[in-house]
């Protein structure tokens, strides 16, 4: 209609060259600056950009030159997602190995540099009033080197100066050339980042350098010693590059539950054609296609049987190690791996419709959605590098207006200024969230539970109360057998039992209504061998009949049993009893004599009451809401250990009793599976759905459970509470870090130690600053979640 607003979309871009917080921010701000865009969120973690715009206002193209414009690579996102997210992997591999190799080059560069320069820095004995600390170390280095290269100290000073300023540039030109690049892109677009700093502090050293290599009578004329800092130099950007590379092979490490589910994807599949069967590449398998799959192989593609029985390992999509058995009509997941049968199935989905790619995409949108903890530290980062620059000023007017004044103040002072711009560290504020994010997303899929992103494990950290609906979450949503009573009160039960059974069993063999399932499925576990029934046919608003052994058998309702003849008053009795549980009863009749009742129930699940203790435990009260009868509800509580039971509520009144406990105070989490439970799941604090309920209801939630086990939502609060705590730990450090390193930088601690705080040194407290962080992320994989 006019005026409605224009439809929205959604679309992940990959963004290239963003090292810190403060990249993050300068991506949104030119993201949510274009016309259309709803929303952006960047992720410096996944190295992209998750925009909601108006497809009528902007389009992704356009969406990707602002990236680009704001001094940043982006590239529109690849069709494949499992394709796409391989090459991520290999791409940050290779990031990590170049940032590695190019740390390593830089530190033996500084190295050979700090030998080199031996010569030079012993050669004035004022080089302790630049840098007293680097003075102690060539003091302690000039004995072994002048014995070591004795024709080193031959060489002309000039020419050894301007061979190691020389080799400096090449060097850096080389091997830190992106650190450069990134930050005069960055003052293009007036804006700054870490390699603002880095840079900065990088070109002042290298400045003072090439002018005691150039002038050096100047500096001596004005009591200054020429010093050289090729060395620090070469170490500032060695120790940061190296701790780029160790980060980003740490970052690496936090996402290989996605590199594991995208190398989950099969290369070729064995397909069944008129002419036989072709063995062909996975690009070349077509929706309805024949699979042949055979034993231990990969199944290639999501399919449905359509002959053979085998079990499958499914444990990558559902974290339970034990197989699932296949036959016609079952499903199967790409990725996941044949056992000892032959399956034939046929091709239900490809590519990014896929269960693997829905998972991948899953993950990949969870870990770029921000925890609302990231708010702060975004804020902070946005102003950061421009403080630091300023503090970095303010530092070279404070030690030249305290100084001694000259040239020699003036050195001191630039020293200082330098490190104040080299150790202070963005990174870690801004990896604090998204590395604990990133871990915490990869443990739960490992466990078999798809969290949506950061909001959710922070909402999920202060669930206090957890409600769950019934049908088909706390019971198994179909009926099974629940009891046998048997007509025949002096006879084996046990035996009387068994033989009943297998009479029901046989003339329901071959329907597939739930109840007639029940039976069956109660003799095959019971390894009762099941004749074959002759005659069977169904008896419309009333059950089944057919010839056993020549004996005729029905399995009627309690209606149909009683109009065909009087009951016994213990199966009377006994179907009274059960009903009043919810149960559904039916009778055996063999050769028109009552003979058994068969108690059919929805059952709970073996999980539940593990899992309601596990969250009493915890401090975490639980809570049963379901539309069925009181009875029957508290029949279920009670084996559940549930002493809360709100019964026979409908949809609304869902709502109506989550929004109650929430007005109360309770932080809660509403588990379900159902279409009913969709508009509960939404107005909980946390969502849970079950992957065996509808789309409706996963749609709503923040957190699905990949396998029918509720022992998982006691592990995913309790790794919602690690990961929260992580959050917090991380950002406490980080800011814990800047706030105490850059007053020493700028020379808090001269007065009692009298030693200002060396370039390199700094270089190398900023590098282990964001490796930390990540490191601390990492240990989240090996919380306790029992």
């Amino acid at each position: 209609m006019p005026g409605d607003p224009p439809p929205l979309e959604s679309v992940t871009l990959p963004v290239g060259g963003m090292t810190c917080a403060a990249c993050v921010a300068h991506v949104e701000g030119a993201l949510k600056g274009s016309p259309g865009v709803a929303e952006a969120t960047v992720s410096l973690m996944t190295r992209s950009a998750s925009v909601t715009f108006a497809r009528a206002l902007t389009t992704p193209e356009a969406l990707v030159e602002a990236v680009r414009r704001s001094g940043y690579t982006a590239d529109l996102p690849r069709r494949d997602l499992l394709a796409a997210q391989r090459a991520d992997d290999d791409a940050h591999a290779r990031e990590a190995r170049s940032l590695l190799a190019r740390a390593l080059v830089l530190v033996l560069g500084m190295g050979v540099a700090m030998f080199a320069s031996m010569p030079l820095m012993t050669a004035h004995a004022a080089h302790a009033q630049a840098d007293p600390l680097m003075a102690a170390f060539a003091r302690a280095l000039d004995p072994p080197t002048r014995a070591a290269l004795p024709w080193l100290y031959r060489l002309d000073a000039r020419v050894l100066g301007v061979a190691l300023l020389i080799g400096s540039a090449a060097l850096i030109a080389v091997c830190a050339r992106s650190v450069f690049v990134r930050a005069w892109s960055a003052a293009r677009h007036r804006s700054t980042d870490m390699n603002t700093l880095v840079a900065l502090g990088a070109l002042a050293g290298l400045g003072m350098s090439a002018f005691s290599v150039l002038f050096p009578a100047l500096l001596v004329d004005n009591g200054a010693a020429p010093d050289v800092y090729f060395e620090g130099v070469l170490g500032i950007l060695g120790f940061v590059l190296l701790g780029q590379g160790l980060e980003a092979r740490a970052r690496k490490q936090t996402t290989r539950a996605l590199a594991s589910l995208a190398a989950l994807e099969a290369t070729r599949a064995r397909i069944e054609t008129d002419q036989g069967e072709r063995d062909l590449p996975i690009d070349d398998v077509r929706r309805d296609d024949l699979l042949v799959i055979r034993p231990g192989e990969r199944i290639p593609a999501d399919a449905v049987v359509e002959e053979g029985q085998s079990s499958v390992d499914e444990a990558m999509l559902t974290g339970e190690s034990a197989p699932v058995q296949k036959e016609k009509g079952a499903r199967l997941v790409g990725g996941t791996v044949n056992g000892a049968g032959v399956l034939k199935a046929r091709v239900s989905a490809l590519g990014d419709d896929s269960v693997i790619a829905k998972m991948v995409r899953l993950m990949r949108d969870a870990q770029a959605r921000r925890a609302p903890i990231q708010h702060l530290a975004d804020r902070v980062s946005a102003v950061f590098v421009p403080s630091v620059i300023g503090l970095s000023a303010l530092t070279f007017l404070l030690w030249i207006g305290l100084g001694d004044g000259g040239v020699p103040g003036a050195v001191q002072a630039l020293h200082a200024s330098v490190a104040v711009l080299v150790v202070a560290c963005p990174c870690a504020m801004g990896l604090a969230v998204p590395t604990a994010v990133m871990v915490a997303t990869g443990v739960a899929a490992k466990r078999g539970v798809v969290l949506r992103g950061g909001d959710a494990l922070q909402r999920g950290a202060g669930i206090d109360t957890v409600v769950f609906d019934k049908t088909g979450t706390l019971t198994v949503g179909r009926p099974v057998l629940s009891a046998v009573v048997c007509a025949a009160q002096g006879a084996d039960q046990r035996v009387e039992a068994d033989a009943a059974l297998t009479l029901a069993a046989a003339v329901e063999k071959s329907s597939e209504h739930p109840l007639a399932r029940a039976l069956v499925d109660a003799a095959n576990a019971r390894g009762l061998k099941v004749p074959r029934a002759k005659e069977v046919r169904a008896l419309p608003g009333a059950g089944v009949e057919g010839v056993v052994e020549k004996r005729s058998v029905r399995v009627l309702s309690m209606r149909a049993a009683a109009e065909a003849g009087s009951l016994p008053e213990r199966l009377r009795d006994a179907a009274a009893t059960h009903e009043a549980t919810g149960a559904t009863c039916v009778v055996l009749l063999d050769d028109g004599t009552a003979r058994a009742l068969f108690a059919l129930a929805d059952a709970l699940r073996e999980s539940a009451a593990p899992a309601v203790r596990a969250l009493a435990a915890a401090g975490v009260h639980a809570v049963m809401l379901t539309g069925d009868r009181r009875a029957v509800a508290e029949h279920i509580a009670e084996r559940a250990g549930i002493t809360a039971v709100h019964a026979e509520t409908l949809p609304a009144g869902k709502v109506e009793v989550v929004r109650a406990l929430k007005a109360n105070g309770k932080k809660v989490a509403m588990v379900g599976d159902g279409v009913n439970d969709a508009a509960a799941l939404a107005a909980a604090d946390l969502g849970i759905a079950l992957a065996t309920g509808t789309d409706v209801a996963r749609e709503a939630s923040d957190v699905t459970l990949m396998r029918p086990d509720l022992g998982a939502i006691p592990e995913v609060l309790a790794l919602a509470r690690a990961a929260l705590s992580t959050m917090k730990r991380n950002l406490a450090w980080a800011a814990g870090y800047n706030v105490l390193a850059i007053p020493v930088a700028m020379g808090a601690l001269v007065p009692l130690m009298g030693v200002p705080m060396s370039p390199v040194i700094a270089s190398l407290a900023m590098a282990c600053s964001s490796v930390s962080v990540v490191l601390s992320s990492l240990w989240l994989a090996r919380a306790r979640l029992r």
